[in-house]
């Protein structure tokens, strides 16, 4: 792919170590806003970090220099992983997660009614304690105007744990996450969760994480998930999917998709056309590099691919990225007048993470092989 395509990156700086995880939205003036966690103490999930804003006025040409606060930091780690979404009234609506330590995080819901200028006050979506993940770009807004955040509750592990003693603390979580969704009928006022919740794991430790989700023409909701083990041999794994044909209330059991796939989060997208695309790490051998490097944790190369039958058929992947070294991940999309842009992680071992560095890249969408 071209470097020409590459219209922001965000390289790790001693003040900034690290930027990742980021969100779209178009204001009604015209300008693109691109949110994003802004790391301020180190690379790790858990280090100090505000969201912040950068801004286009050309169709994501070229960005504003300079950062904007967006959220402060509301924990005591940090707040990220943020999504925007314009709902059907007009609002703003944003999601992220608030970090309180390394077995506390909880989604929070606010919206904007002014044009981002303000937010409402915070929203905790989560009804109990718990460490909830809720991806970046991850926020949906269904043809009834229902709201779905799709969430992954990850538990502690705690004494059943083999070597520890009958009695002994919780240890660490339990990454095998109990998917399930967050439902809004009135704008985000209430929520409220889906009947059944996703779960799987096997005996080699096979487990959901890190849920989205699309809806399809006919009402039919397309949920999917990453694995969460990591270097199994030639990471070749599957995202794993689920649908649900009443809202999001119920869901079927979770299954494998055709996607190949390393422990890696997928994004799947709809163009204005109706076209829908799929953006995640092909490690189904038709792309290089082979054999990733360790530091990439295998989420090379980057892939993107387009269906228009609703996912019944795709059209071969075409690689973005592909350096072995490495890691691409988290990826945010928004389309553009004649653009699709893509902000993902970057990060190769000067870095320090294959996190710590944003790339943002505009495909032209005269290059979508139909």
């Amino acid at each position: 792919m071209p470097t020409r395509n590459i219209v922001l990156e965000l390289a790790p700086t001693r003040a900034r170590p690290r930027a990742s995880e980021g969100s779209f939205i178009r204001l009604r003036s015209g300008r693109i806003v691109f949110a994003y966690t802004q790391f301020s103490s180190g690379v790790s999930d858990h280090a100090e970090a505000v969201i912040v804003t950068r801004h286009s006025d050309d169709e994501g040409r070229s960005w504003s220099a300079r950062p904007r606060l967006l959220i402060a930091n509301e924990g005591r780690c940090n707040v990220m992983s943020v999504s925007l979404l314009r709902l059907a009234d007009g609002r703003i609506a944003l999601v992220y997660v608030r970090k309180d330590s390394p077995t506390a995080c909880v989604p929070v819901f606010r919206y904007s009614d002014d044009e981002m200028r303000s937010f409402s006050p915070p929203l905790v979506l989560a009804r109990e304690p718990g460490f909830y993940v809720v991806n970046n770009d991850r926020l949906c807004q269904l043809a009834n105007g229902r709201i779905v955040v799709p969430v992954a509750l990850h538990r502690m592990r705690g004494a059943a744990e083999a070597g520890q003693e009958p009695g002994a603390p919780p240890s660490r979580l339990n990454w095998q996450g109990l998917v399930y969704f967050l439902l809004s009928d009135d704008g985000g006022a209430f929520w409220f969760e889906s009947r059944n919740h996703l779960y799987f794991c096997d005996a080699e430790g096979q487990g959901l994480q890190e849920p989205g989700l699309i809806e399809l023409r006919g009402n039919r909701l397309w949920a999917y998930a990453r694995p969460c083990i990591w270097g199994l041999p030639g990471y070749r794994q599957k995202q794993w999917q689920s649908f649900s044909d009443d809202g999001g209330h119920t869901w079927s059991p979770p299954e494998p998709s055709r996607f190949v796939s390393p422990c890696s989060p997928m994004l799947l997208g709809r163009l204005r056309d109706g076209t829908l695309y799929a953006l995640w790490n092909d490690s189904s051998g038709q792309h290089p590099p082979k054999r990733p490097q360790p530091f990439s944790c295998g989420r090379t190369p980057l892939a993107l691919a387009f269906s228009r039958d609703e996912g019944r058929h795709w059209t071969p992947s075409r690689c973005l990225e592909s350096e072995a070294k490495r890691g691409y991940a988290y990826p945010a999309s928004f389309e553009t007048e004649d653009a699709l842009l893509v902000a993902y992680s970057a990060g190769a071992p000067e870095d320090r993470s294959h996190l710590a560095r944003l790339r943002m890249r505009r495909v032209p969408l005269s290059s979508v092989p139909f």
